[in-house]
């Protein structure tokens, strides 16, 4: 399959089992039945089981020399990351991530899924408000909409 190029967002919410339906749009590019969640900058991060292995090489080059920072760097994403699977309705168990990682991020029912280039991101929906209220976001908002 050529390489993804995940893009839109989507609110939702999720289920009682906190699981989530994944955007046809993500699951009609998705390769495989598996997803990797990265906790990553605010975020739980979606990635293809290759796909988390190309972002681990880009962000730890380094990982397999036991002294360097990527060491410990790949350590602990390797640590933090979970792999589920895609259930027959679309569905992801987000809440197999860890406990204390998804109170960190605040993800707990009210979620938006983001996608970005080669993985999709789940963020707590009012995190990801306040991100896009962000100064910095106005300048952004400036190349969309002039």
């Amino acid at each position: 399959m050529a390489e993804m190029t995940l893009t839109n967002f989507k609110r939702t919410t999720l289920d009682s089992k906190g699981r989530l339906v994944l955007q046809s749009d993500i699951r009609k590019e998705w390769d495989g039945k598996t997803v990797k969640l990265v906790p990553v900058l605010g975020a739980l991060f979606g990635f293809t089981p290759d796909g988390y292995v190309a972002w681990l090489e880009q962000n730890c080059p380094n990982r397999d020399d036991i002294t360097s920072k990527d060491f410990k760097k790949a350590r602990f994403f390797n640590a933090h990351t979970v792999e589920v699977e895609i259930d027959s309705a679309g569905r992801i168990g987000v809440k197999r991530a860890h406990e204390e990682d998804l109170k960190k991020l605040g993800i707990d029912k009210d979620v938006t899924v983001v996608g970005n280039g080669s993985h999709f991101e789940i963020w707590d929906a009012a995190k990801w408000d306040a991100e896009q209220e962000a100064e910095e976001s106005q300048e952004f908002e400036a190349y969309l909409f002039g």
